[in-house]
């Protein structure tokens, strides 16, 4: 039981930086076009990233702990603990630039937040596979 409750707290916390930055591209996508060109695959990488979290993360809340539904899933906290900190670090950057007070100048996606998105780009896939493994 204490590990489905880690699991939805992993869950829970990546999804609430998803919606942040869901929330700061949306604001801010239409400021002007090279912030645009930064922001778009930043929102599309964030946006696809949070169906499978949500499904995880529903699947995990209707365990039942009689059965051993989520065999696959016990075993992806550490994806869970690389999306973790990757997502702390899209939110670190977002705070960064929220402090200065102007996505229009610099670059918005440093090195830091791109490695981020890649981190989630590869565990995607193997969040995705734990979901259907134990779906059936």
């Amino acid at each position: 039981m204490a590990e489905v409750i880690g699991l939805i707290g992993s869950i829970v916390n990546i999804i609430e930086t998803i919606n942040k930055a869901n929330a700061f591209v949306r604001k801010h996508v239409h400021t002007n076009s090279s912030v645009r060109i930064e922001l778009v695959p930043l929102l599309a990488k964030v946006t696809a990233f949070s169906g499978p979290l949500q499904a995880l993360k529903l699947e995990a809340e209707f365990e039942d702990p009689n059965t051993p539904r989520l065999s696959a899933l016990a075993h992806i906290d550490g994806p869970l603990y690389a999306c973790e900190s990757a997502a702390r670090a899209i939110e670190n950057r977002i705070d960064r630039i929220i402090s200065v007070g102007s996505v229009s100048f610099g670059k918005i996606l440093d090195k830091e937040c791109v490695s981020a998105l890649k981190i989630l780009d590869e565990t995607k896939p193997i969040l995705e596979l734990a979901l259907v493994v134990d779906q059936k």
